[in-house]
């Protein structure tokens, strides 16, 4: 998968309500594939829209990084559907929903999981977008 560009899309959220085994998440990373993960939001097999829990779940059940969860979450997501050039990351010309959230660190959205950290969002705010 490294070597063809893949972008793995790891679903934790799903794998924790089929009571299934994780993806192995770290051994991708290590071994150079760019992992992508998501809610699958769907009444079947992942009921949740929360992406701090998924992200808490990458980290646990996955053992990826807080800023690994977090790329995954956002960059490797965008890459995953090619739209990495006008959404995925904080930069000018770029689309985003940015969302301000009330914690110290980013770490904290995968540590303090089940709580609702949002203060502020901005839905497809960009600076200086065409």
């Amino acid at each position: 998968m490294a070597k063809s560009g893949t972008i793995a899309c790891l679903l934790p959220a799903t794998a924790l309500y089929l009571r299934e085994d994780a993806a192995p998440g770290r051994r991708m990373v290590d071994e150079g594939v760019a992992v992508a993960i998501s809610t699958d939001c769907n009444p079947g097999s992942s009921p949740t829209t929360s992406m701090p829990l998924v992200m808490n779940l990458a980290c646990i059940s996955m053992r990826l990084t807080p800023a690994e969860a977090l790329t995954a979450a956002t960059y490797n997501a965008a890459c995953a559907i090619n739209r990495q050039e006008k959404v995925g990351s904080l930069e000018v010309g770029k689309q985003a929903d940015v969302v301000l959230w009330n914690v110290e660190n980013y770490q904290e959205l995968q540590y303090l999981f089940g709580v609702n950290h949002v203060k502020t969002v901005w839905k497809k705010w960009c600076a200086s977008c065409e």
